[in-house]
C-alpha cells in the first residue's frame, strides 16, 4: 500500500551513481530519497472520513482495501509538507547541479559527460523524491488527480524510482485501473524487490481479482521484508476472512491493530524527543552583579 512512514530506498547495484561524485555532493544536496507517509490507522479511532472522491461502494467489502484512511493530525501535516516540499520542487527544478571547486569544462570531453550525466541523474532522483513526497501528501488530503499528476511526473523524471510505482499503483487501484496498476506496482518490486508496500500493494490488487492465495502470498512476503508492517497484516486479515479462516483473520487483526498502536506511540515519543528543548531563563544582571561583589 501507499506507505506512510518514509522508507530508505536502495536501488540496484547497477543504478548506482559513481560513489565519489555522491559523497562529494552530500553536503550541497540534504535531499533525501525516502519514501513519504501516507495511509495509516485503519482502527475505528481517530478516524477521519476520505474524501467524496475515495468513497467506495460499502456493498463490497474488498472495496475497504484501497479507501485512504488517516487522522486529522496526518492532514495538518500533509499540507504543511505540500507548501515545503512546493518550495523544494521548485528551486530543484530551477538551479543546476555542480561540483564545488570543480570546472567541467577544464575536464576532457569523456569524463566532462560522464560527470554531466551523473549530475542529471542525481537531479532526476531528487525530483522524482520531492514530487513522489508530494503527490503522497495530496493523496492523504483526497486530492488524487493532483497527487496522481505529481506521481506521473516523478517516474518521467526517474524511471527507476520504485517508491513512486509503487504509490502510483495503488491510486490506480483506487480508480478500478487494476491492471495498470498491477504492472506499476511489478515496476516497483524489479526495481526494489525487498519492498514491503510493493508487496502489500500487490496483495491488495490480488485480493480484489479474486486472486486470495496469490494474494496471501503477496502478503506474507511484506511481512517477511519488514515483521512490523501492520498494514500488510491487516489486509491478510482480510484475505483469511473471505476465504473463512477466522481464526486467522482475528489472529491478523489483533497483530495489526498492537503494531498501529506501537507505531503510533513510537512516533509521538520521536516527535517530544525532537522538540525543542527548554532554553535555561536568562540571568538577571543585578543578581549576577551582586554576586559577583560577593566573590570578590
Amino acid at each position: 500500500m501507499l506507505a506512510k512512514r518514509r522508507q530508505n530506498y536502495s536501488p540496484k547495484p547497477e543504478a548506482v551513481i559513481p560513489l565519489l561524485l555522491l559523497c562529494l555532493l552530500t553536503a550541497v544536496l540534504p535531499i533525501e530519497a525516502k519514501l513519504p507517509p501516507v495511509l495509516q490507522s485503519f482502527t475505528d479511532d481517530d478516524r477521519v472520513k476520505d474524501a467524496p472522491e475515495d468513497k467506495v461502494d460499502e456493498q463490497n467489502p474488498e472495496a475497504e482495501i484501497f479507501k485512504v484512511r488517516t487522522t486529522n493530525d496526518e492532514k495538518l501535516q500533509a499540507r504543511s509538507e505540500i507548501y515545503f516540499l512546493t518550495d523544494k520542487i521548485t528551486s530543484c527544478r530551477d538551479r543546476s547541479l555542480h561540483i564545488p571547486g570543480l570546472d567541467l569544462s577544464t575536464l576532457p570531453r569523456e569524463r566532462r559527460e560522464t560527470l554531466e550525466q551523473s549530475l542529471a541523474a542525481i537531479r532526476a532522483r531528487q525530483l522524482a523524491s520531492l514530487l513522489n513526497r508530494r503527490g503522497t501528501s495530496l493523496a492523504i488530503l483526497g486530492d488524487n488527480s493532483r497527487a496522481l499528476n505529481d506521481l506521473d511526473e516523478a517516474v518521467n523524471f526517474d524511471a527507476e524510482y520504485a517508491p513512486a510505482y509503487n504509490n502510483r499503483a495503488w491510486l490506480r487501484a483506487q480508480k478500478g485501473e487494476l491492471k495498470e496498476a498491477l504492472t506499476d506496482v511489478n515496476r516497483a518490486l524489479e526495481l526494489a524487490p525487498k519492498m514491503a508496500e510493493a508487496y502489500d500493494t500487490r496483495g491488495a490488487i490480488n485480493l480484489v481479482l479474486k486472486k486470495t492465495g496469490d494474494a496471501i502470498e503477496d502478503f506474507n512476503v511484506s511481512i517477511n521484508c519488514n515483521p512490523k508492517y501492520a498494514e500488510a497484516y491487516f489486509h491478510r486479515s482480510l484475505a483469511h476472512k473471505l476465504m473463512g479462516n477466522l481464526d486467522k483473520y482475528k489472529e491478523d487483526e489483533s497483530r495489526a491493530k498492537e503494531l498501529e498502536k506501537q507505531a503510533l506511540f513510537e512516533s509521538e515519543e520521536s516527535g517530544k524527543q525532537a522538540g525543542p528543548k527548554e532554553k535555561a531563563p536568562a540571568a538577571d544582571p543585578k543578581e549576577e552583579e551582586a554576586k559577583e561583589k560577593q566573590s570578590k
